[in-house]
């Protein structure tokens, strides 16, 4: 067997806010009559399928995507093992080597921000030599030094392309959990990228800082089962998620519990400001809805004060 794309209609939606990349989805064969529901990784919105075609799923609204899952549920069953499918009968495309490559000592020249901005230009969106070129630091330095205002926008915008590239270009193993956290945080700053940089510069910068901490949290973490609490002081933890969007306005779900008092307190605000100084844990919608059942314990405090951890409107019916 094979996963030939052309022999599927294939349909996704985004799930969750700003910082998630996963997409719900549903998948349907004419011909066999094949029916998958799944919720699948960012990565695998476009590819190569097994006969070498390149491929782009159909992004639609989330009511759209009801509408034809509520329809495909009247007639079929639906599989909930898609993504699985796909990995097993996906084959790798061979790639030729090739001398145009950028070679890893310049690539770490540029993300450590040694370069000029003719260079950097010159070597941001091009292939580069395969390699591990995660620097926690050095991206962290590099967002700072725009914040800061040390480096011009595009010569950040040259570096975040760079970064970008530089995530792709690792040697792990696809869909690993390292490789996973790799491709969220380069889809990260491919969405940081894009964002107004200039009006809303500090809000960016800051949300891209608390993404970065978190993700590094995540790899420094890889190898356990379960990704242990990200603390603030006095082992305080702040939860992020996104929860809908509103006549143009966010909101989000945040949770802030601190495990040395056994108090906690959930709101849903909006237009959310993260801080620099501030450990953030980005969860799903799955894992909202357990916090209460994990925090049965605690004590609900609605006095805790938000404004030590964020900025935002609070919600009010």
């Amino acid at each position: 067997m094979s996963f030939i794309a052309k022999d599927w209609d294939i349909f996704v939606t985004k799930k969750g806010g700003k910082h998630s990349t996963k997409y719900d989805l549903v998948a349907f064969n004419p011909t066999t009559e094949e029916a998958y529901d799944d919720v699948i990784d960012e990565s695998m919105l476009s590819g190569v399928d097994s006969a070498g075609n390149e491929y782009k799923m159909l992004e639609v609204s989330c009511e759209t995507f009801t509408m034809i899952r509520d329809k495909l549920l009247s007639k079929y069953s639906l599989i909930c093992n898609f993504i699985e499918w796909v990995i097993d009968y996906k084959e790798e495309p061979e790639v030729k080597k090739t001398e145009n490559l950028v070679p890893a000592s310049l690539v770490k020249k540029g993300i450590n921000g040694e370069l000029s901005y003719k260079e950097l230009h010159e070597i941001a969106g091009v292939n580069l030599e395969k390699g591990d070129y995660y620097n926690y630091d050095a991206f962290m330095k590099g967002i700072l030094r725009f914040l800061r205002g040390e480096i011009s926008k595009d010569y950040y915008r040259s570096w975040l392309i760079l970064v970008i590239w530089a995530l792709s270009a690792n040697k792990l193993k696809p869909y690993s959990k390292k490789w996973k956290i790799y491709e969220s945080l380069s889809n990260d700053f491919d969405g940081h990228s894009f964002n107004d940089l200039e009006e809303e510069k500090e809000k960016e910068c800051n949300d891209m800082i608390a993404t970065l901490k978190y993700q590094n949290h995540l790899l420094e973490n890889v190898n356990k089962a379960n990704v242990p609490p990200f603390y603030n002081e006095n082992k305080t933890i702040v939860y992020i998620n996104f929860a809908f969007c509103n006549q143009g306005n966010d909101f989000y779900n945040v949770c802030i519990a601190n495990e040395e008092e056994k108090v906690f307190k959930i709101s849903l605000v909006a237009n959310l400001v993260l801080l620099p100084n501030v450990n953030y844990m980005f969860v799903d919608e799955d894992e909202t809805s357990n916090l209460t059942n994990k925090y049965y314990e605690y004590y609900f405090d609605p006095t805790i004060n938000e404004y030590d951890y964020i900025r935002s409107t609070p919600f009010i019916e």
